[in-house]
């Protein structure tokens, strides 16, 4: 069993779209730190995980979303260190 927790408040397409990150890494069965994949598109929206330590026990790192719509607009992040 795995569970994730976000808090805060998002936009509702950077729910939607983080959501399809996590689960793109999930159904391709990659394992970055529990995160989404390294790198991840759709539409106008780019994910980008940064992972210092990728242990199952225990991630450190950064991931973004970016709206590539507007140059260097990160609209969501996650840094755990």
């Amino acid at each position: 069993m795995w569970l994730m927790n976000y808090g805060g408040y998002y936009e509702e397409r950077v729910i939607k779209f983080l959501k399809a990150a996590l689960y793109k890494a999930y159904k391709d069965r990659q394992f970055f730190g529990g995160r989404g994949p390294l790198v991840f598109s759709e539409g106008s929206l780019a994910y980008v995980n940064q992972p210092r330590l990728n242990d199952f026990s225990k991630f450190e790192g950064r991931e973004e979303i970016f709206d590539l719509r507007v140059a260097s607009a990160v609209i969501f992040y996650l840094k755990i260190y």
